[in-house]
């Protein structure tokens, strides 16, 4: 299966890390999304997802620092982690731009689509929630296989690992592939 989406709609990427920005780069796409150099905890990425329009709504409160390069604050209930910005003003601007720019796709003909990994605290019963998520187009890659999971990935070889290596790395030192172009993403 792949993300194949029609043509003349707006394609909004929900990505429970960076490999959303990532792939909205290299196919260039109008960003659409806050989700951009964004992280939260497996469980809290599927709340935003079970309901955006409210999350992307909630003013964002910025609560500190956690390292030189990354800041983290809560849309109400949830905790999101934005990184790659040394600057908390820039960091916030960037997501309240995320929202409003996914709030006015909203209005237009859209599809969502979801991408995932086992990362960031993943349980097996986070899996029943995201196969649960009302979008036709979504993904979850996973170190082990899910025959139950429909929508889930497997990144044959990592079954050792206790979760997906980061999906936006290269394949190996020499390769032009990342990660995630072993599934056929095609927008």
């Amino acid at each position: 299966f792949n993300l194949v989406c029609k043509k003349g709609v707006n394609i909004i990427i929900l990505s429970s890390d960076c490999t959303g920005g990532r792939l909205m780069n290299d196919y260039r796409m109008s960003v659409n999304t806050p989700t951009v150099n964004y992280w939260s905890s497996a469980a809290d990425f599927l709340t935003i997802c079970e309901d955006p329009e409210k999350y992307f709504s909630t003013p964002f409160q910025l609560e500190g620092q956690e390292d030189e390069d990354h800041f983290r604050g809560k849309l109400g209930d949830v905790v999101i982690h934005l990184g790659h910005e040394y600057d908390a003003e820039k960091a916030v601007k960037r997501w309240n731009r995320g929202c409003k720019q996914f709030l006015r796709a909203m209005k237009g003909p859209h599809e969502i689509c979801v991408i995932m990994n086992d990362r960031n605290g993943f349980t097996d019963s986070d899996m029943a929630r995201f196969e649960a998520l009302p979008y036709t187009y979504k993904v979850i890659f996973t170190h082990k296989p899910y025959e139950s999971a429909p929508h889930s990935f497997y990144m044959k070889g990592e079954d050792h690992l206790p979760f997906v290596k980061i999906m936006t790395g290269f394949e190996h030192l020499f390769s032009v592939k990342r990660r995630y172009d072993r599934f056929d993403v095609f927008f």
